[in-house]
């Protein structure tokens, strides 16, 4: 079994900076891989080397809307074919109540650290 896991994922948060409020967060990634450590499960794991998915990897398991929107940088998008985000149940990011972004009412966006 591979294992894969990198620090820079407890960067998605927020940009409120309360995780508190929100159930997902680095902090809960921070909670499994202790408890993977713990255990010793993260030991007898092959461990990858983390990296950044492709487009195609992807889309193997998400809509090419879904990809366009979420898996790509702002720089990237501004060149694709923004038609295809019609497709996607949701039109846009919504304001939380938090102050944040989110995709819906407990979902939270950080354009820097939510690839």
């Amino acid at each position: 079994t591979g294992l894969a896991y990198d620090s820079l994922m407890q960067k998605h948060q927020c940009i409120c900076g309360d995780n508190t409020q929100h159930p997902e967060h680095g902090g809960r990634l921070q909670a499994v891989w202790g408890r993977l450590q713990d255990t010793g499960l993260a030991q007898r794991c092959h461990r990858l080397r983390p990296r950044k998915a492709t487009l195609e990897e992807i889309q193997s398991c998400h809509s090419e809307a879904h990809t366009l929107l979420f898996g790509t940088n702002p720089l990237t998008r501004q060149s694709l074919d923004m038609s295809k985000l019609s497709e996607l149940p949701i039109k846009s990011f919504v304001r939380l109540q938090c102050g944040g972004i989110g995709v819906d009412s407990d979902t939270t966006w950080n354009e820097l650290h939510t690839a």
